[in-house]
């Protein structure tokens, strides 16, 4: 009897489990495995994340953004998070450019950054793109808020996989 309440129980934690439909190939320049998410929306513009060795990588792109699509090395990124005060920021590891390109990146290592154990924790509210007096904010629904945890979960479990071990 013990046993079908134990089995019950956990019931919930097996339906919940989470689907990684992670990419994985092999960078280009390196020749070292990689995974991504792929670009998914974000607001009404776009954001992947991928991962190496080293460190992980997230990548937007403000393509929908037209006045406020240039961003240089002294740009930067708050992520605001739902219902807290609590904010993260982040400048632009990318090169300058007047698309709408905006990356920044996360060391990888055998525990998970604090920043993107945040983004999986709290749910993420907007992403607040700042260059110069120039202020974008991207705004996410609640499945983009969602999805956009569920992503940096599955990153989060994976890219472990990529640190080659001694």
């Amino acid at each position: 009897m013990k046993i079908y309440f134990l089995m019950a129980a956990f019931l919930p934690l097996f339906c919940c489990a989470q689907n990684c439909a992670l990419k994985k190939e092999k960078d280009q320049f390196s020749q070292e495995p990689k995974i991504s998410t792929g670009f998914f929306k974000i607001g009404s513009d776009q954001l992947t994340i991928d991962a190496t060795a080293k460190e992980i990588d997230f990548f937007f792109s403000l393509t929908s953004q037209k006045d406020a699509s240039c961003f240089n090395d002294a740009s930067t990124v708050t992520i605001l998070y739902e219902g807290d005060r609590l904010k993260s920021n982040f400048r632009n590891t990318g090169t300058m450019n007047c698309e709408g390109l905006f990356n920044f990146t996360l060391r990888n290592g055998p525990s998970t950054a604090n920043p993107l154990q945040n983004i999986i924790t709290k749910k993420v509210k907007a992403f607040r793109f700042t260059n110069g007096k120039t202020v974008t904010d991207v705004t996410l629904t609640d499945e983009q808020k969602t999805m956009l945890s569920n992503l940096a979960a599955c990153m989060a479990t994976e890219d472990k996989t990529l640190i080659k071990k001694p």
